[in-house]
């Protein structure tokens, strides 16, 4: 008799945690949603495969270049090979998967409590600009690391090229 209720016990309990589990997970997946964390993500996607694709065209003119290929020559094989493998590089992951991910990680030190706090912060109207502001704040910065990343692989783009013509010449 004591192992049935033992037994019992445990069945309830068992299910208490898993409703709470599932009722944190839920709060979580809200917050996510309010924050708009998938279009931010999805944003900075956006960016780096414009960036891929900005770095390729860049990297052929300067394999062309140094190859000695007349100014203008094309070679679409090649302009082939590195356009896809730079999609490839900048489909490695969706937005989806990084929200997943961030799922996986927020919230672990928040109590219940404070994920309600923050759930109801960001659907109130001061929450909700925060996120408005957040996403622009997000394009704008995007788009200097952009730049900022076309000039640094600008030279380690040269270095590569320099490094990889001193082991063919020798």
């Amino acid at each position: 008799m004591r192992k049935i209720y033992l037994f019992i016990i445990a069945v309830c309990f068992s299910t208490s945690v898993l409703a709470s589990e599932n009722n944190r997970d839920l709060k979580i997946a809200q917050i996510i949603e309010a924050q708009g964390l998938h279009q931010m993500f999805q944003s900075q996607l956006d960016q780096s495969k414009i960036a891929a694709q900005e770095l390729g065209s860049d990297l052929v003119k300067k394999i062309l270049r140094e190859s000695g290929a007349s100014e203008g020559d094309s070679n679409p094989k090649l302009e082939e090979a590195v356009n896809r493998n730079m999609a490839r590089f900048s489909a490695l992951f969706s937005a989806q998967d990084y929200v997943e991910m961030w799922t996986r990680f927020y919230g672990q030190s928040l109590s219940d409590a404070e994920l309600e706090q923050i759930l109801a912060y960001y659907k109130s109207s001061a929450g909700k600009k925060d996120v408005l502001a957040s996403q622009s704040a997000m394009l704008q910065f995007a788009q200097e690391i952009h730049v900022e990343e076309r000039k640094r692989m600008d030279v380690l783009t040269d270095q590569l090229i320099s490094d990889l013509k001193a082991i063919t010449l020798n």
